[in-house]
C-alpha cells in the first residue's frame, strides 16, 4: 500500500513538474515583445532570443548558434577545425546568449563554457554538405524572455508553409549605422524566391542544398559567413537550416552591398541525428538514445524482417499441461514490452508464462541450449490491465513489466516510440503468420495509412461501430515503388492474404544518413476474418497512448526498486514452439492442423 501511495505521490510530482516547465520549454515563442513587426532588429531585447554567438576563449567571435535545448546549441561544423582535418577542442569556445551587440552585454547576457562537440558523421568538409555540430554546455541554459529555444523545421512537406510563412535570416555583423568595431545581431526578410537549388550539389538526393541569390544592399552582414535561416508559421518559429561559406563584399561605407555564396541545407535531413543527441525525448518518447538503430544505406530503405530485434513472443502454458507460443510484443524498454491487451488475458484454458526475446523464428529446434541469443523472461506486472475489458473496441493494448531488464545484444533491442505523429509514405507490419510449417519466419508486408471516417464507414457495414475516441488507426496492403528515389506505396488488391499471430506490430522507419531508426505505430487489434473479406487492418494507434506509456513506463523504472529475479533457463522453454493457437483458440501443431487435446489423454 505504502509503495502505491509513494508512486502516486511520484505521477504526481512529474506532472507538476511538467506543468511549471512549460512557460519557457515550449520552442520557437519570442516573449515579452511590444511590438511584432518586420523591423526587429531595432528592438533593444527579447527579439531572436535562440541565436546566439560562439566566441573562442578570447572573446572573439567565430560563428553564429541557435538554441534548441536546455543543453544544446546547433552550429556549423566547419567552425569547429583549426583547418580541415585538426579539430577544435570544446573548452576553445564560449557561447554568449541573451545579447544584440557583443561589445554592449546586458545584466540579462549569459555565458556558458562548452563540455563536448558532437559533428555531424557526415560532414566532408564541402562547403554547405552536412555543415552540422552540436554544442553541449557545461551548464543547463534556463530560459526567459531574453534566451529561449528554437523549433526544429518539420520533418514533412512544408509546401504550404512556403507560400504562407515568414523568412528571416539573422546573424552577426557590422551593419554601417554602427561601424565596424560593433558586431550586432541583425536580420533581413527573404523568401523562397530567393533561393535556388545548387547545381552543383544536385547529387545530394536526401537533402536539399539552397544557394541565396537576389540578396542586394541589404542592412545585413554575416561575420565569418554564417547564420541561420528562420520561418514562421502561425506564430511559431522553426530553425530551417545553418547558413554557411559565404564570401562577403562591402562597399567603402562598411555597408554590405553584396551576399555571395551563401548556402544552407534543409535540417529536415539531419533531424533524427540532432534529436537523437540533443532531444533524446524528441527523437524518443521514452529518451533511450539507441533504440530501433541499424546502420542506413542508400541501397536499404526499409529494414528485413530479420533485423527486427525488438519484436518477442509471448509463452504460454495451455490446460496447465504444456507450452504454446502465441502472441507478439514490442521491446520498448529494457525493461517493458508493449503487446495486445487481448493477449495478457488469462483465461481458462491458458496462463501467460514469459516474454521470449532475440527469436526471430518459431520451430521446432530453436530453442537449442547451445544458443546463447535467447532470452525468457518472467512477467511481473501489466501496466494496462484493464483496458480491452472495458472498451468494446480500442484500447486494446497492454504493457508487461519484466522480472529483470533484458540484456541488450544484437539479437535484442528496444525500439524507438513516437513522441509525435510522423507522417511517412508507408508503413511495415512485420509478423508470424498463422498456419504454414515451422519453422516459421517472420514475414513483412507494405501498409498505407486509410483515413479513418473511410474505414468507419466500412466497419459500420459489418455492425462494427469504431470511432476516433477508441485511438485506433486503419490501414490498407499496399506495393513499394521507387521512382527517382522517391518512395510511394500504392494499394496492392493482389497481396497474397494471411493472418498473423494476433498483436502483430506496425513499423515505419526514419533516416538521418548514417542510421535507420525504426519506430513502432501500432499493435494490430483487428483485421479481415478471412482472405474473402477485403477490409482494412485495423490497429492501436501507439502515439494516441502516449501520455500514459511515458508516464508509467519512466516512473516504475526510475522510481521502484530494481528486483533481482532470474530468467528461466533456456531449458525450460525448449518445448513452447510446437504449437500456436488460432483465431478461436484451437491447438494447432507445428504442421498447422488442430490438435485435440482428448488424443494425448
Amino acid at each position: 500500500m505504502n509503495g502505491q501511495i509513494m508512486f502516486s505521490i511520484a505521477i504526481l510530482l512529474f506532472m507538476f513538474l511538467q506543468n511549471a516547465q512549460m512557460k519557457y520549454t515550449t520552442c520557437g515563442v519570442m516573449r515579452n515583445m511590444e511590438k511584432n513587426g518586420s523591423d526587429v532588429a531595432k528592438e533593444p531585447f527579447g527579439v531572436w532570443p535562440w541565436h546566439v554567438a560562439v566566441l573562442n576563449s578570447s572573446n572573439g567571435y567565430v560563428t553564429s548558434g541557435a538554441i534548441i535545448s536546455e543543453w544544446f546549441v546547433l552550429t556549423v561544423a566547419h567552425a569547429t577545425f583549426t583547418s580541415k582535418s585538426v579539430q577544435k577542442t570544446p573548452n576553445e569556445f564560449v557561447v554568449a546568449m541573451g545579447i544584440r551587440d557583443l561589445s554592449d552585454p546586458q545584466n540579462f547576457t549569459k555565458r556558458t563554457n562548452i563540455s563536448s562537440i558532437t559533428r555531424y558523421g557526415g560532414y566532408d568538409q564541402r562547403p554547405g554538405i552536412n555543415d552540422v555540430a552540436l554544442l553541449k554546455t557545461a551548464t543547463i541554459i534556463s530560459f526567459n524572455e531574453h534566451i529561449s529555444n528554437i523549433c526544429l523545421w518539420p520533418n514533412y512537406n512544408m509546401d504550404q508553409v512556403n507560400q504562407e510563412s515568414q523568412m528571416s535570416i539573422v546573424g552577426w555583423g557590422s551593419p554601417k549605422e554602427y561601424g565596424k568595431s560593433n558586431i550586432i545581431l541583425s536580420e533581413t526578410n527573404v523568401t523562397m524566391s530567393n533561393f535556388k537549388i545548387c547545381h552543383e550539389h544536385s547529387d545530394i538526393l536526401n537533402g536539399k542544398v539552397f544557394c541565396i541569390v537576389n540578396i542586394n544592399k541589404t542592412d545585413i552582414c554575416l561575420e565569418n559567413g554564417a547564420g541561420g535561416i528562420y520561418v514562421r508559421y502561425k506564430d511559431v518559429w522553426y530553425l530551417r537550416g545553418m547558413i554557411s561559406s559565404n564570401e562577403l563584399n562591402t562597399g567603402s561605407d562598411n555597408s554590405c552591398q553584396n551576399l555571395q555564396n551563401l548556402r544552407f541545407m534543409e535540417l529536415t535531413y539531419h533531424q533524427k541525428w540532432i534529436e537523437r543527441y540533443a532531444l533524446p525525448k524528441k527523437h524518443n518518447l521514452l529518451g533511450i538514445e539507441d533504440c530501433g538503430i541499424r546502420i542506413y544505406s542508400d541501397s536499404m530503405k526499409q529494414l528485413g524482417p530479420h533485423q527486427q530485434p525488438w519484436i518477442t513472443q509471448l509463452a504460454y502454458v495451455f490446460w496447465g499441461r504444456f507450452n504454446v507460443t502465441d502472441c507478439h510484443g514490442v521491446l520498448i524498454h529494457p525493461e517493458f514490452v508493449v503487446t495486445s491487451s487481448k493477449c495478457t488475458e488469462n483465461r481458462e484454458y491458458r496462463k501467460l508464462l514469459h516474454v521470449i526475446l532475440g527469436a526471430s523464428s518459431i520451430g521446432k529446434d530453436l530453442y537449442d541450449t547451445t544458443k546463447q541469443t535467447i532470452q525468457a523472461i518472467e512477467i511481473t506486472e501489466h501496466l494496462f490491465s484493464q483496458t480491452s475489458s472495458t472498451f468494446e473496441f480500442g484500447f486494446d493494448i497492454n504493457v508487461l513489466r519484466l522480472a529483470r531488464k533484458a540484456d541488450i545484444t544484437e539479437n535484442v533491442k528496444p525500439i524507438c516510440l513516437p513522441s509525435s505523429v510522423e507522417p511517412t509514405s508507408h508503413y511495415s507490419m512485420v509478423a508470424w503468420n498463422r498456419g504454414g510449417e515451422h519453422p516459421k519466419q517472420l514475414k513483412h508486408s507494405s501498409m498505407q495509412a486509410i483515413p479513418f471516417h473511410k474505414c468507419h464507414t466500412e466497419y459500420l457495414k459489418l455492425g462494427i461501430n469504431i470511432t476516433s475516441e477508441d485511438y485506433l488507426a486503419c490501414y490498407k496492403y499496399c506495393q513499394i515503388s521507387d521512382v527517382q528515389g522517391l518512395q510511394t506505396c500504392e494499394v496492392d488488391k493482389s497481396q497474397t492474404c494471411t493472418t498473423p499471430l494476433s498483436g502483430g506490430p506496425l513499423f515505419y522507419t526514419k533516416h538521418d544518413g548514417i542510421h535507420t531508426y525504426t519506430y513502432l505505430a501500432g499493435i494490430r487489434s483487428f483485421g479481415p476474418a478471412s482472405c474473402q473479406d477485403d477490409i482494412f487492418e485495423v490497429f492501436n494507434d501507439i502515439v494516441s497512448f502516449r501520455e500514459e506509456i511515458e508516464t508509467l513506463v519512466i516512473w516504475k523504472a526510475w522510481f521502484d526498486e530494481e528486483d533481482d529475479h532470474l530468467s528461466y533457463d533456456i531449458e525450460d522453454v525448449s518445448d513452447t514452439v510446437h504449437f500456436e493457437l488460432d483465431e478461436e483458440g484451437n491447438i494447432l501443431d507445428e504442421n498447422g492442423n488442430i490438435w485435440n487435446i482428448d488424443d494425448d489423454k
